[in-house]
């Protein structure tokens, strides 16, 4: 197993924490609100997570950097594609929609994220941190 700095734990614990804050937003389906609140959690979710792989593989993030920069930095230093990124990319989208222009998130389109997130997570733990997610 690979070793993870504290600086990378305290990131991974922290997308945790945001993950759970959204996946309880998405317990009551006919809640658009509820639903918006948790897709801009899970984004932040994401994020975080993303900085304690870029953290963890020595990549490096300046301060104003974005999703697509962190997936195409990582992808080069490991010399693939990350898995999962165009899901990621159209939460984004959603995000982008909600924060940005006042949209209420669509239940429908939205409500399989959690679990889009989750295995996003589980998938990169063990590929990028070789760690199991749980």
């Amino acid at each position: 197993m690979n070793s993870l700095s504290i600086g990378v734990i305290k990131k991974i614990q922290m997308s945790k924490l945001f993950y759970d804050l959204a996946a309880d937003n998405f317990k009551v389906q006919a809640n658009p609100e509820k639903i918006s609140a948790g897709v801009l959690l899970l984004q932040d979710a994401v994020e975080l997570f993303l900085l304690g792989i870029c953290e963890h593989l020595g990549v490096p993030v300046t301060r104003d950097v974005d999703l697509n920069k962190m997936f195409e930095e990582i992808g080069k230093k490991q010399k693939e594609k990350v898995p999962m990124q165009a899901q990621i990319m159209e939460i984004n989208r959603h995000r982008v929609n909600i924060k940005h222009y006042g949209a209420l998130a669509n239940v429908e389109e939205c409500k399989d994220f959690p679990q889009t997130v989750r295995n996003f997570f589980v998938d990169l733990s063990g590929r990028y941190l070789g760690q199991a997610y749980d």
